[in-house]
């Protein structure tokens, strides 16, 4: 058998076996409403931020795209505290104030990645220990207010913005 036979046969054996299902994986830490961002010490040189809201945070596990609402927590009011990563200040600040930007909109945006230490903070916790930001593919804007989307993600997006309402 000459190579070039040899190969078209290995070709069209590779042609005829099963082709496994391929999805994307949500690699979103955080999903929230956010009502207002305190940057300190200061506006312009900030290096800890105060993120108020309602946020719904993953279980750490990657899913598929299409099961994604079920794999965060409960929505829920607070706050979360963040200090800029080391090494990685002026784009920590960049997307802090995207996420200031967005404040008090009702749109629903995403940041973070999967795995990373986030502690939603309940309203009256006194303020100490800042996680450390989690930098990842920047703020992603999941959906703008009344926005319509699939039963599950709409349902998911209304709870988000009941438990801002709520606080």
């Amino acid at each position: 058998m000459t190579p070039a036979v040899a190969l078209r046969a290995a070709v069209a054996v590779a042609l005829l076996l099963p082709v496994p299902a391929v999805t994307a994986s949500n690699p979103i830490g955080v999903v929230g409403v956010i009502q207002k961002v305190i940057l300190l010490p200061d506006e312009t040189q900030p290096t800890t931020a105060q993120i108020w809201g309602a946020f719904a945070i993953s279980d750490g596990a990657m899913i598929n795209y299409s099961d994604w609402p079920t794999s965060y927590s409960k929505p829920r009011a607070g706050y979360l505290y963040y200090k800029v990563p080391v090494g990685q200040l002026a784009d920590c600040q960049k997307e802090w104030l995207d996420l200031k930007a967005v404040a008090g909109t009702k749109a629903v945006v995403a940041f973070g990645y999967r795995g990373n230490v986030t502690w939603l903070r309940a309203p009256d916790v006194k303020l100490s220990a800042p996680d450390t930001y989690p930098l990842n593919v920047g703020l992603v804007m999941m959906a703008k207010a009344n926005e319509p989307g699939s039963e599950m993600v709409s349902k998911f997006f209304a709870e988000l913005r009941n438990a801002a309402a709520a606080k």
